[in-house]
């Protein structure tokens, strides 16, 4: 797998912390999609055009919680939300 490829979240379960991973497989469920890039990933909201939300994974954050909090923060505000927060 390169740079920029699209990948299943199971395939890069190994290279995230739990606390994002537990955050990741609701939005994946919803339709996100994960894109590698470098040592890091981006989640695509499955909304098509203007105001698509997209999210920073880093690979191996200092602060996993906080960057699982973030994640979920940025997800939240996709215009569809595609009910992913009650």
């Amino acid at each position: 797998m390169g740079q920029g490829d699209w990948v299943e979240l199971r395939d890069v379960r190994r290279e995230l912390d739990k606390d994002i991973y537990d955050i990741l497989k609701p939005l994946v469920a919803a339709g996100w999609t994960i894109r590698r890039q470098g040592h890091k990933f981006r989640i695509y909201c499955p909304c098509q055009g203007e105001g698509a939300s997209t999210v920073r994974v880093d690979g191996s954050p200092q602060n996993p919680g906080t960057a699982a909090r973030r994640i979920e923060r940025h997800a939240a505000r996709c215009p569809d939300r595609h009910d992913l927060i009650p």
